[in-house]
């Protein structure tokens, strides 16, 4: 697997499963299915491209850390995410040598031995040598740019992220709060000093992040009038626009077109809804308390607004009483640093402030 002479393959298929559905030769592709074809490839036709959002963040202390001890001199993401087969945790897509007879049984992650090493950096147990089984790890198609991993938990694909005191409570208080008010929202738990997210994919569904639809356009209105072009029964646009209101709520600034998407049927290619929402770190306390907690920043609040009078539609979320605040605040996370009495009032004065009609 990894370590395989790559860079001499010359030629590949582009894979679903064990379906073939492109095929290319340096940057051109050939498609053969579109139906099946990663929505940014039926975007633009730029294999590269497509590789590298699905690198590991070569940036990332701990990825170097990786590349040394699995001995990769390969310093470019595309020759990275090769050396795996593009193979990731979250959808069905890989790449295979044309001609080749390799199934996705084969490609598919199932160890996971070097997690450590890439949450926390830990490489003195590592030693040599390793099976090719071990190198084909998911770590190098672990995309993003906080140190994390994915652990095998009781048969079941586990994320793992690092993050400082107040980036993990924001993370679990804002999952605590979505579940609260009904949204669909990735599962997150506290793990000593990390937070954990079970693949909400369960192996079954394709995640492809909204990125393949709009390029880096994170415009409301863009991404909404895009899900509605999809999906005119409003289902894809009311759970966006559920998943930009909790942003509000929380004061999420980090909302980019990679960390929210869309979940497609593997079989057929079709978007079945938008997939849970999901990273929320650097939401609420993330960088500090605000000075006045009841008087807080609305810059995002004020864009939501503009936003839903825009596509003039009725819009009514479900409130939270003090009491469900408080709960969710008080019952995050064991760490007397935290000041929940802030935090509560920052989330309540901002409900307040959505439900004015003028900001």
């Amino acid at each position: 697997m990894v370590g395989d002479n790559i860079k001499n393959i010359k030629t590949w298929e582009l894979m679903s499963g064990d379906n073939i559905i492109g095929e290319f030769e340096g940057n051109s592709l050939k498609i053969i299915d579109y139906d099946k074809l990663p929505l940014k490839l039926q975007r633009i036709n730029s294999v590269d491209e497509w590789l590298r959002t699905r690198s590991i963040d070569i940036h990332r202390p701990n990825s170097r850390i990786l590349r040394k001890i699995l001995r990769l001199k390969e310093h470019e993401e595309i020759e990275l995410v090769k050396q795996v087969y593009a193979v990731t945790i979250t959808d069905n897509y890989w790449i295979r040598p044309s001609g080749s007879y390799m199934q996705y049984s084969e490609v598919k992650f199932n160890g996971d031995t070097f997690a450590d090493l890439a949450l926390k950096g830990n490489y003195l147990d590592y030693g040599e040598p390793f099976s090719n089984r071990e190198r084909h790890t998911p770590e190098l198609t672990n995309i993003g740019s906080y140190e994390k991993c994915w652990k095998i938990e009781n048969g079941q694909w586990i994320l793992y992220k690092a993050g400082t005191v107040n980036e993990r409570f924001s993370e679990l208080v804002t999952y605590n709060i979505g579940k609260s008010l009904g949204f669909r929202m990735a599962d997150y738990y506290e793990a000593e000093n990390f937070v954990k997210s079970p693949d909400f994919t369960q192996g079954k569904y394709n995640f492809e992040p909204i990125e393949g639809i709009v390029g880096e356009e994170e415009d409301y209105f863009i991404n909404w009038k895009s899900l509605y072009d999809i999906d005119q029964t409003m289902e894809l646009c009311g759970q966006y626009i559920d998943i930009i209101y909790l942003d509000a709520l929380v004061f999420n600034v980090d909302r980019h077109t990679f960390n929210y998407g869309v979940l497609r049927e593997q079989d057929t290619g079709k978007i079945i809804g938008m997939a849970p929402n999901f990273d929320n770190n650097l939401s609420l306390i993330s960088r500090g308390y605000p000075k006045d907690a009841k008087n807080t920043n609305n810059i995002l609040i004020k864009m939501f607004k503009e936003f839903i009078t825009r596509i003039n539609i009725e819009y009514n979320p479900p409130l939270l009483n003090h009491n469900s605040i408080n709960n969710c605040v008080n019952n995050t996370m064991v760490n007397d640093s935290i000041d929940r009495n802030a935090v509560a009032d920052m989330i309540k004065s901002r409900q307040n402030i959505l439900q004015e009609k003028n900001c």
